[in-house]
C-alpha cells in the first residue's frame, strides 16, 4: 500500500469525486507529516471539500515538467485564457464552447485568432481535453472533437469551481517580477512563516531538489553538500515518511528511487534504457 505522501508527490491533486478513499487518507494526514511538509519541502499542501493537493514546485524547472498533452506555446497562452475565462464561473455553472472561443479572440496577446485556421481550433481542443482531464470543467452535452474538424461546432460546458485552485501562489503580483530568474528567487523570500531562513532555505532546497525533481547534482552545490552532510536524517524521513523511496549518494550527484512498477522513470524495462545504460558505462571506462 503507497504511502500517504507517494500520493501527493505523485499526482497533480487527488479528487474527491474520483478518489473517495485516497482523498479521506490525504486529507487526513497527521501534524507531522504537514510539519515535514512545511519545514523540509517548503511546500503548501492544500485540503478542500473536493480535492486534496501538494503544490510541488522544483528545484530547477526543466523542460520534461512541462503539460504532456501541450504540443506549442500557444497551448499554453489558450490555457491561462480559459483559467481566467473560469475564474469567475463558480460550480455547476454551464457555459458553452462559443463563450470560450469568443473571450480567447478578445483576450488573446498577439495576433487576432481566426477560428478557421486548423492549428487554432486544434490547439484549443487540446488545452480544453487537458480541462477536462483535470476536473476543471465537464462536459454536458456535444462533442468537443468535431471543433477541431469545423468552426461551427458548439460543446456545452460545467464548471467545477476548480480552476482557482489549480495555478500555484507567489509572493506577489506577477506583473511585478522582470525575469524568470527573479520569480525563481522570489519562492525563497518567505519560507511559510519559518524562522532561521538561510538555514530553511538550504534544507529546504535538499529535500525539494530530491522529492520533487528526483535529483540533485553538481550544478547545486549547496544542496548537495546538505544531503552529505545530513545522509542520515534524510533517510531517515524518507523511512517515516515514504518509504517506498530510497536516497542514493554519489560524489557528484545524489537521487531518489522508487520501489514498484512507474510510469517516467529511469531506468525501467524499455530497450532504450538499456541502450543508454550501455553508452553510460562506456563514457564512464573513457
Amino acid at each position: 500500500m503507497k504511502s500517504a505522501l507517494l500520493k501527493l508527490l505523485e499526482n497533480f491533486w487527488i479528487l474527491k469525486e474520483k478518489e473517495v478513499e485516497n482523498y479521506y487518507e490525504c486529507k487526513n494526514i497527521g501534524k507531522e507529516l504537514k510539519d515535514f511538509i512545511v519545514t523540509k519541502l517548503g511546500l503548501k499542501f492544500y485540503a478542500t471539500s473536493d480535492i486534496v493537493r501538494l503544490e510541488k514546485i522544483p528545484l530547477v524547472p526543466r523542460e520534461y515538467m512541462g503539460i504532456l498533452e501541450f504540443e506549442e506555446p500557444k497551448d499554453y497562452v489558450f490555457f491561462c485564457l480559459v483559467l481566467a475565462f473560469l475564474e469567475d464561473k463558480g460550480k455547476d455553472t454551464q457555459f458553452l464552447l462559443e463563450d470560450i472561443t469568443q473571450y480567447i479572440r478578445s483576450n488573446y496577446p498577439y495576433e487576432e485568432i481566426d477560428w478557421t485556421m486548423y492549428s487554432d481550433r486544434r490547439s484549443l481542443i487540446r488545452v480544453l481535453k487537458f480541462c477536462e482531464k483535470m476536473g476543471l470543467i465537464k462536459i454536458d452535452d456535444g462533442n468537443q472533437e468535431l471543433f477541431v474538424e469545423r468552426a461551427d461546432v458548439d460543446v456545452l460546458y460545467e464548471s467545477t469551481g476548480l480552476s482557482k485552485y489549480f495555478m500555484r501562489t507567489f509572493p506577489k503580483s506577477l506583473v511585478e517580477y522582470s525575469s524568470v530568474e527573479e520569480i525563481l528567487n522570489s519562492e525563497f523570500e518567505f519560507t511559510n512563516g519559518l524562522s532561521d531562513q538561510i538555514t530553511d532555505i538550504k534544507r529546504i532546497k535538499a529535500y525539494r531538489g530530491l522529492l520533487i525533481d528526483g535529483i540533485v547534482d553538481f550544478e547545486n552545490e549547496a544542496p548537495l553538500y546538505y544531503i552529505k552532510k545530513q545522509k542520515t536524517t534524510i533517510s531517515q524521513d524518507l523511512e517515516k515518511f515514504v518509504p517506498e523511496l530510497e536516497l542514493h549518494l554519489f560524489k557528484s550527484f545524489a537521487y531518489i528511487s522508487v520501489e514498484g512498477d512507474y510510469r517516467y522513470t529511469y531506468p525501467d524495462n524499455s530497450n532504450i534504457c538499456d541502450v543508454l545504460l550501455l553508452c553510460s558505462k562506456e563514457i564512464l571506462k573513457g
